[in-house]
C-alpha cells in the first residue's frame, strides 16, 4: 500500500497498487485533481483534502473508496468501487458512468449530492444531510 498521511500539498495525485494494503492521501491543495487510481491489491482508497477534489481520471479500486473534501467533490472520470463514501462541505456531483456496489454520502452545511451510475444495481447506504 501507499500511506501519505502527513502534511502533503499536491495539486494532482495518481497512484497504482497491485500489492496488499490501502492507498491513503491526506492533503491540503485547492483543488486536488485525482488523475487516476488503480487499486488492484484488495485494499481501500482513502483521500482527504482541505479544499475541493476533482476526479479527472478513471478511479478504479478493488475495495472501498472514501473521498473527503472541505469544499466540493466533482468528477469527469468514472469511478468503480465496492462502496463509494463521500463527505463534502460544498456539495458532491458525481455524474459520470460510475459502477460499484453501494454509495454513501454525508454533505455538510447546505450542500447537495448527486450521483449517476452505470451499475445495474446500486445499493444506497445512506445520504445524511
Amino acid at each position: 500500500g501507499t500511506l501519505l498521511n502527513s502534511a502533503n500539498t499536491v495539486d494532482s495525485f495518481n497512484a497504482t497498487n497491485t500489492g496488499s494494503g490501502n492507498i491513503e492521501l491526506t492533503n491540503t491543495a485547492a483543488p486536488l485533481s485525482i488523475t487516476g487510481i488503480s487499486q488492484a491489491g484488495g485494499g481501500d482508497v482513502i483521500i482527504s483534502n482541505t479544499g475541493a477534489i476533482t476526479v479527472g481520471g478513471a478511479t478504479v479500486t478493488a475495495g472501498d473508496l472514501t473521498l473527503t473534501a472541505s469544499s466540493t467533490i466533482g468528477q469527469s472520470g468514472a469511478i468503480a468501487a465496492d462502496l463509494l463514501t463521500t463527505s463534502s462541505a460544498g456539495g458532491t456531483l458525481l455524474n459520470s458512468a460510475n459502477t460499484g456496489g453501494a454509495f454513501r454520502s454525508t454533505p455538510t452545511y447546505t450542500s447537495n449530492t448527486a450521483h449517476d451510475t452505470a451499475a445495474a444495481n446500486l445499493g444506497l447506504h445512506g445520504i445524511t444531510k
